[in-house]
């Protein structure tokens, strides 16, 4: 299971239907997954960039920042490194380049990013379309059929707000619903939690084949004198 399938399902962003939907439609047809769960319009843009960016545990930049970045911001990426690592620099503050990128880029990359603006780079994860829109608007990188047929949808559509999402926690147990059973605590935020307080031990006798004095004082005379009868005799030889 993705990081990304688990955040959205955790806090019910759409269907699990929907999602796995998506899933099968990247099998199928390839792609990045937050790409697909656009195309099949499991959640609004901004929410899937945000969920997408905290299934590696990176800030999500919004739709409007990428939009409206100054042109000159921009093109401290050449073109054919920003087209390379699909990066759009957004945001220059303190000599510090805040970049948009559709996936995270590795150690390797980071450096050549940074060797290429001379600056500092801070990291962060937008959507592939939202990317290609950029690089439309300001390097005339034409982008793939696909992805434009997804834009002329999208650039129709308000794209939401930008939630702030939980740190993915692959050990949490969720609360889920219950039956109370005798002797078990009420369920909580963590769900069942074990039986708490002393337990009463019975100490039972154990069976041996051999029946005690106390129980033959007990057996009725007909039952002893049955039980006498029905005994095999022995007798010497």
């Amino acid at each position: 299971m993705s990081v990304l399938r688990s955040l959205l399902v955790r806090d019910q962003i759409a269907p699990v239907k929907k999602i796995d939907e998506a899933i099968q439609r990247q099998t199928i047809s390839g792609g990045d997954l937050p790409v697909v769960l656009l195309e099949v319009a499991a959640a609004t843009e901004n929410v899937v960039t945000a969920y997408h960016a905290a299934s590696f545990g990176l800030p999500a930049v919004p739709h409007y920042d990428v939009m409206d970045a100054d042109p000159a911001v921009v093109r401290r990426i050449p073109k054919a490194v920003a087209e390379k690592l699909r990066a759009v620099a957004f945001r220059d503050v303190d000599g510090t380049l805040s970049v948009a990128c559709a996936m995270p880029l590795d150690p390797d990359q980071l450096a050549q990013l940074e060797a290429a603006v001379g600056a500092k780079v801070e990291m962060f994860v937008s959507n592939e379309p939202r990317i290609a829109a950029a690089h439309l608007r300001h390097f005339q990188i034409m982008p793939l059929p696909r992805i434009k047929r997804l834009l002329t949808r999208l650039d129709g559509e308000d794209p939401g707000r930008l939630p702030e999402v939980a740190e993915y926690a692959p050990n949490e147990v969720r609360a889920r619903p219950a039956v109370a059973r005798p002797g078990s605590t009420a369920p909580g935020a963590g769900g069942w939690a074990r039986d708490a307080g002393p337990r009463t031990v019975v100490n039972r006798p154990v069976p041996t084949g051999r029946v005690s004095s106390a129980a033959r004082a007990s057996t009725p005379p007909a039952a002893a004198a049955s039980s006498e009868a029905r005994a095999p005799k022995v007798t010497d030889r």
